[in-house]
């Protein structure tokens, strides 16, 4: 949220002159310098990022999750795909995208093996997205 306000706001605070021989001069207030600086040292060590996984099932059922997974993992091997616990369940997830668009393109090609599965938000490393 913080990105899109200052790239919506930083043209407020930029003074643009034209000098006699053509050149473009920039004027950034040493406040938005500062804020631009800040963002940067903030976001530059970040070791993960939010992002989007596609939810095949969630069952109590450790049985059923490893069978649910290893069915997935045969018919779509080019597609990431690992389960989670979070008590009492097992959850499958596959894919890592970057908006829930691209999640959603995977999910309609997967719709008919799994009706049931959604997109569901999750933090991703950055080279995962890569891929």
């Amino acid at each position: 949220r913080m990105k899109k306000l200052l790239w919506m706001c930083l043209p407020l605070f930029l003074t643009l002159s034209v000098g006699a021989q053509g050149e473009i001069t920039v004027e950034t207030p040493a406040a938005v310098a500062r804020m631009l600086e800040h963002y940067t040292a903030t976001n530059k060590g970040r070791t993960q990022v939010d992002g989007w996984r596609i939810q095949l099932i969630a069952t109590p059922d450790r049985r059923k999750m490893e069978n649910a997974l290893a069915r997935f993992r045969g018919l779509y091997p080019g597609i990431w795909a690992d389960w989670i616990h979070a008590k009492p369940y097992y959850k499958v997830r596959v894919g890592a995208y970057a908006t829930k668009l691209d999640a959603m393109r995977t999910l309609y090609a997967i719709r008919d093996d799994y009706p049931d599965a959604y997109p569901t938000r999750a933090v991703l490393r950055p080279q995962e997205l890569a891929n």
